[in-house]
């Protein structure tokens, strides 16, 4: 943009910048430099209107050279150039309050920019807070008075973030209350990965807590955003756990159970459809799996109320008015499902064949047998069970009781003892906060 400038130090400044393609951080500094001198004398001087009008035009052509200037320079470089700079683009307003909103909107890109960089200051974002109390006390939109506000909010929440005094639980407790504010939940996402970078094992426990608290928050729509933010940190953890969860069987267990639970509450707060446009490889497999295991879920609620056997994991209660022992029909529906698993538990079979009437046969025959014989392979420590079918099969047809270690096709599966967790942070912790699966 062509513009006659009357001061030929924001003039340069404005050339250095326009014909600048590269090493931004050294055109800032040297810019800084230039510019510091001009704001005192310029403050009270007759032309300060016009001074604040080139400066915001400087500003505002140049503020995205600017932001990436300042996020290129050095941490210590940056600490010492962000109360110089914002006290430029504080005078600017200052001297003018009619280019306020110019220079917010350079103000965003500085914030923007800094929030990507490896190592933030507390300090930098307070210089940057700086503009924006300046711009509350002179603004004459009441809408972007609103706006100013709240990101005045947020940033105060890097701030105590950064210096260890704004955690999860204090921004979820403002959630909580009768008039949240949109920076509280910024403030409660900036803080859970603050926390999740620096002890993952802390951060673990307060998502894990948090989940009946955020049912707790009164707008609907906030609450949904807020268990989308606590969910997304969550996801992200034990994703980057997963290789050092392959170490150990226990640690993989406890990971997808952590990550079914997820879903779970995606579903119930209805984040799944959003969620399913955004999905990594990694959600894609859990999720697989997660349909494999609700699939066993059904089948074992399905064989277990045949069974009559209570489950407070899928929610079956005993029924009192039923025998103890179920009749041929419902062993034969149970023997039919077993042809549905890929594995079966050692749990489940030694429930069914807890459930055989090994004195009088009421409730075995053939087909029933030949059914639970053909699924052996698939039985954890099947071949333990198959002495067990083999002699009821004999003395049903009042045969002589021969030996069980006979004809065991099945595979045999080894159970080595798990090793030593290997996680920063049990999974466990998160059925202590929601509803059970089911």
């Amino acid at each position: 943009m062509n513009r006659d400038f009357n001061n030929s130090v924001i003039e340069q400044v404005y050339d250095d910048f326009n014909y600048r393609k590269a090493d931004f951080d050294v055109a800032l500094e040297d810019a800084v430099k230039d510019l510091e001198p001009i704001l005192e004398q310029s403050k009270k001087s007759r032309n300060k209107y016009e001074v604040s009008d080139e400066l915001t035009a400087l500003i505002e052509d140049f503020g995205e050279k600017i932001a990436l200037g300042f996020a290129e320079s050095s941490p210590a470089k940056r600490k010492e150039l962000a109360p110089k700079l914002a006290q430029i683009y504080s005078s600017a307003i200052y001297m003018n309050p009619e280019n306020t909103e110019s220079i917010l909107a350079a103000t965003d890109k500085l914030v923007k920019n800094y929030e990507a960089v490896a190592h933030q200051d507390a300090d930098v974002y307070g210089a940057f807070k700086k503009i924006y109390t300046t711009a509350i006390r002179n603004v004459r939109n009441k809408n972007v008075f609103k706006i100013v506000a709240d990101k005045t909010n947020t940033l105060v929440g890097k701030i105590d973030i950064l210096k260890g005094t704004g955690t999860p639980d204090k921004y979820l407790k403002r959630l909580l209350g009768d008039e949240p504010k949109s920076a509280d939940l910024q403030n409660f996402e900036d803080s859970l990965k603050v926390q999740l970078k620096n002890n993952p094992e802390e951060a673990a426990k307060s998502l894990f807590g948090n989940i009946k608290e955020i049912v707790q928050i009164k707008d609907g729509e906030l609450r949904k955003q807020t268990f989308e933010v606590m969910l997304q940190n969550l996801k992200k953890m034990l994703e980057s756990s997963v290789k050092e969860a392959r170490k150990s069987p226990e640690d993989i267990a406890l990971l997808e159970s952590g990550m079914f639970k997820i879903f779970e509450i995606e579903k119930a707060v209805g984040l799944s459809e959003k969620a399913d446009l955004n999905r990594t490889p990694f959600e894609k497999q859990m999720l697989g799996k997660k349909k494999k295991a609700d699939n066993k879920d059904r089948l074992d609620k399905q064989i277990l109320t045949l069974l009559n056997i209570p489950s407070k994991k899928l929610g079956i209660e005993r029924d009192p008015s039923k025998k103890f022992y179920p009749t041929k029909k419902e062993m034969l529906a149970v023997a039919n499902l077993l042809t549905q698993y890929s594995k079966i538990d050692y749990g489940l079979a030694t429930n069914i064949m807890g459930k055989i009437d090994k004195e009088q046969f009421t409730n075995i025959d053939d087909t029933i047998i030949g059914k639970i014989k053909e699924a052996l392979p698939k039985i954890q420590y099947g071949e333990e069970i198959a002495p067990t079918i083999t002699e009821i099969s004999n003395q049903m047809h009042g045969d002589s009781v021969q030996s069980a270690k006979e004809g065991s096709n099945v595979i045999k599966m080894d159970n080595p003892q798990a090793p030593k967790s290997n996680l920063v942070f049990d999974v466990k912790d998160l059925h202590k906060g929601g509803a059970e699966r089911k």
